[in-house]
């Protein structure tokens, strides 16, 4: 069995089931057996059996006791059942119209056999009467998973049987099974005087009376693919289960989730608070130690503080910007100063002293302040410049040189 197949039988699937079977008598009276499967494994073991019941109440008591879902087995008054020669495969309609001619399809609950020698049988009976039943057990709240008619699926006792040979026969309480080569050759009514068969399961013996239900909850685990119906709402029945079964299922393994991941943080959260009460006592041992720390650490970020403010840390390049800026001045112009990085106009409160890193201020003469302009013009061309600005300029005398203050802001 692989994992996806173990998983899904883990959710999705019981692994106790009753099978019951229901004869219906002439008289309108009703006859129960029951007989409980466990699966163990790869092991069907029988459980709980009950025979001849006659009170459907105890019945319904019985079953609620056993709190296990039910395949029901119907037979008897009421079903019409019969055999054909040819295959009639999943033709539902041709079935019903043998046995009825031009009844209702969706009236009926059609059961089809196929067996593997060539023939078939159907068995039917009314959906009115089997949806009252179904009715029943639902108030009851016992879960129904499925509905077979006749004695079609007795062909999975034939492994345990024994018998050998292709012609095997299974003598019930009511009929006569023959099989040919494992597939049903004809059914028949027990002879007068005939003794049923009786199954030995481990240490429990299978009376003939319980060979139908015993083969009913065999169904659920061994399905037989030639047994078809035209029943939805009985495989809605078995799905509905399935579904209800998975949700517990799954509750439960969330529950225990949970469970094991509250006991994991629980037990994690008390070696954490184990090591912070460690901790803590280790913090109040070296405290003196830590408040050293935390001095030297703020005067660390003073220091680092100052020197980012006062720009201090910014890479020099007054060589560059000398180079490129005065490489083509005109010979007209005469430098006085030039400052890179300049002071930066503060606060009188600020006693902390700051460089403007991204300026360069640049005072000197020119006789002519065409040649100024000029001169600017050219600056604001450098890769590194983003403007110039002419602060100042100051010409006393036409025969005299004008003083000016440029200040250039880099990039």
């Amino acid at each position: 069995m692989s994992k996806v197949d173990f998983f899904k039988d883990l959710v999705f699937k019981t692994n106790v089931v009753a099978g019951l079977e229901i004869v219906a008598l002439s008289d309108s009276s009703f006859v129960y057996n029951i007989q409980v499967l466990e699966k163990k494994g790869k092991n069907l073991e029988p459980k709980n059996s009950y025979t001849q019941i006659k009170d459907k109440s105890q019945v319904f008591k019985t079953l609620k006791e056993l709190k296990c879902p039910v395949i029901i087995n119907y037979q008897g008054k009421g079903t019409i059942q019969r055999a054909f020669q040819d295959s009639i495969k999943e033709n539902f309609t041709d079935a019903l119209n043998r046995l009825i001619p031009s009844a209702n399809e969706n009236e009926f609950h059609i059961q089809i056999y196929n067996s593997n020698t060539g023939n078939s049988f159907a068995c039917i009976l009314r959906k009115q009467q089997l949806n009252e039943l179904q009715k029943e057990f639902e108030e009851k709240k016992i879960d129904i998973i499925g509905v077979l008619l006749g004695n079609y699926h007795l062909e999975l006792l034939l492994p345990i049987m024994n018998q050998g040979g292709s012609m095997n026969r299974i003598v019930t309480a009511e009929h006569s099974l023959l099989f040919e080569d494992g597939g049903l050759k004809e059914i028949t009514a027990r002879a007068d005087g005939a003794i049923g068969d009786s199954i030995e399961l481990g240490k429990t013996t299978i009376t003939a009376d319980l060979l139908p239900a015993l083969a009913a909850a065999m169904y659920y685990f061994i399905p037989l693919p030639n047994i078809l119906n035209n029943n939805k709402e009985v495989d809605f029945l078995n799905k509905e289960y399935s579904n209800k079964k998975a949700f517990v299922t799954l509750s439960r393994i969330l529950i225990v989730f949970l469970l094991l991941l509250t006991l994991g943080n629980f037990f994690w959260f008390n070696s954490f608070f184990k090591q912070q009460a460690d901790t803590e006592a280790q913090l109040s041992v070296f405290e003196s130690s830590m408040n050293a720390y935390e001095q030297l650490n703020q005067q660390l970020k003073s220091k680092e503080d100052f020197m980012q403010k006062s720009g201090l840390q910014n890479g020099s390049k007054i060589s560059y910007y000398t180079d490129r800026a005065l490489y083509d001045m005109p010979e007209e112009i005469q430098l006085n100063y030039f400052y890179v990085a300049p002071t930066e106009k503060r606060p009188e409160k600020d006693s902390v002293m700051r460089f403007d890193s991204k300026k360069l201020l640049i005072k000197g003469v020119c006789s002519k302040s065409i040649i100024l302009n000029e001169w600017l013009k050219l600056l604001k061309t450098k890769d590194f410049v983003q403007d110039v600005i002419l602060e100042n300029y100051n010409q006393e005398m036409d025969n005299r040189n004008g003083k000016f203050d440029v200040l250039v802001k880099l990039k």
